[in-house]
């Protein structure tokens, strides 16, 4: 989802106004703290670059005893973007990725393997993403190409078709699709550096708040989402300004939405069941997700310059929490 300014009248928000109260009248009030955000305006053939530093813990207490109740994956990428040419409509931003740490970083990093056998399977080095002005990701210009070298990556049943049992199978069903999940599983930091990008320039008061009603499509189906934007600070040195956000999804929605799902897999741990509570047994069947975050804009150019996010997604009884930490490097 991408961050959407008040002056788009597309768009419904609810704006809390102060009413300030005058205890003298010969008292004069200081007029709040504004900041104007330019659009966003990226350099044209400037290679950009940015760090990532992930972590994502899956709680599963519900069906599992300890130890495996509990699993968390760190990753630390290092990937650039160049914007190769831009339109009246559009951008292509043309990104390096790596699953190989920056080499002043060392450790132990589950994602980073894991990343490697994924670009293996897509067989891309460098990906090219077709954006709208405000850098949110609209099409992949070489899908095809990609979903050619998932099929051969696939290709082990009959007449070089993926067998209906491998992993890779489904990746191909769901890249025919949804060919954007490819930037979901390769660079999701091109939707998250997009969030609080706006082509359109606009003027706000440090403190000043709004709520936006959003959507979302889950498994074809349309889940309302509530955002709450804030302007949280300034800073004059740097020339940046900080955004926050909080998105909310419909729970009544998504539950139905995710109910077949969440019943098969509930189905998968018949015996464990049997040992839950009327409590836990529904507490399974519900669904929420929330996202909490915050990006330092360039009072520049209106690129973001760092992403912090925290995601939690609660669904069949199972709890994962996500979070992401992009920032520019150079």
């Amino acid at each position: 989802m991408k961050f959407i300014r008040m002056s788009d009248n597309k768009n419904h928000f609810v704006v809390s106004s102060v009413i300030v109260m005058m205890l003298l009248s010969n008292i004069g009030v200081a007029s709040a703290e504004s900041v104007t955000i330019p659009g966003y305006t990226p350099e044209l053939g400037v290679e950009q670059v940015y760090r990532s530093e992930k972590t994502a813990m899956t709680d599963m207490t519900m069906w599992f005893d300890e130890p495996a109740a509990q699993r968390t994956n760190n990753g630390y990428f290092r990937h650039s973007v160049t914007i190769a040419s831009k339109s009246p409509e559009s951008m292509l931003q043309e990104w390096k990725l790596s699953a190989d740490l920056p080499p002043d970083i060392s450790g132990t990093f589950e994602m980073n393997h894991m990343y490697r056998a994924t670009q293996a399977a897509y067989g891309v080095e460098e990906l090219t993403i077709a954006a709208d002005l405000n850098g949110n990701p609209i099409d992949l210009p070489d899908k095809d190409k990609i979903l050619a070298n998932v099929k051969k990556a696939a290709a082990s049943g009959p007449g070089g078709e993926p067998s209906p049992d491998s992993a890779l199978a489904g990746i191909v069903q769901m890249l025919e699709q949804n060919p954007l999940a490819v930037i979901e599983a390769l660079v999701p930091e091109a939707m998250y550096l997009a969030i609080a990008q706006s082509s359109e320039g606009a003027t706000y008061d440090v403190g000043q708040s709004w709520e936006l009603s959003q959507e979302e499509v889950v498994n074809g189906v349309v889940v309302p989402v509530k955002s709450n934007w804030r302007v949280e600070s300034t800073d004059p040195v740097k020339q940046t300004v900080t955004l926050s956000w909080k998105q909310v999804n419909d729970p009544v929605v998504l539950a139905k939405v995710q109910l077949s799902t969440i019943e098969k897999f509930m189905i998968s741990f018949s015996e464990r069941m049997k040992t839950l509570t009327v409590e836990q047994l529904a507490y399974a069947r519900t669904a929420s997700k929330v996202r909490e975050g915050s990006a330092v804009i360039s009072l520049r150019n209106g690129a973001s310059l760092e992403v912090t996010e925290i995601a939690t997604v609660t669904t069949g009884g199972v709890k994962i929490v996500s979070n992401v930490h992009i920032f520019r490097e150079n």
